[in-house]
């Protein structure tokens, strides 16, 4: 392949023609494959959609595929697909735990503000002060590492 590559460059008609072929050739075999996955990702997005709506109508608890249709994002102008979100029960387990410690420090935050806010003594006001900015910090670092569908704003901001 590198000796026919070298030919090509050099000019060699032959090897030209032949190169151009095997390029054509994984070109398309490619392009089968990426529609393929394409097709497979939206028909697996819209029969999880439904079945959820279909639980939801039922009054049944909504099931939880892995991944979840809404992490699946599909783009349509490149035909490009992508998960955003967990796909292994793993790492559903980390993002649960991580969206626990996310919602503890919302509510670190808000009881902090609540104490910093009713404290009249400088120094008790600058701890809890501390203790503020340290739970936001916590969230925020929390919060960026999520995509944006699991994104939230947090309440009490200092």
């Amino acid at each position: 392949m590198r000796a026919m590559g070298v030919s090509a460059m050099k000019g060699n008609r032959l090897a030209q023609k032949t190169m151009a072929e095997l390029v054509q050739k994984i070109e398309a075999a490619r392009s089968v494959d990426h529609l393929t996955v394409f097709e497979n990702a939206l028909e697996y997005k819209l029969q999880w959609e439904r079945e959820i709506q279909r639980c939801k109508g039922a009054g049944l608890p909504d099931p939880a595929p892995l991944p979840h249709p809404d992490d699946i994002i599909l783009d349509m102008r490149t035909g490009k697909v992508r998960t955003e979100g967990p796909m292994s029960k793993e790492e559903k387990a980390s993002y649960d735990e991580r969206l626990a410690r996310r919602h503890e420090a919302q509510e670190e935050v808000t009881y902090y503000a609540k104490q910093w806010r009713r404290a009249r003594d400088p120094e008790k006001k600058a701890r809890w002060l501390t203790d503020w900015h340290f739970e936001q910090r916590v969230f925020d670092i929390i919060n960026d590492s999520f995509p944006a569908r699991y994104k939230t704003k947090l309440e009490n901001r200092s």
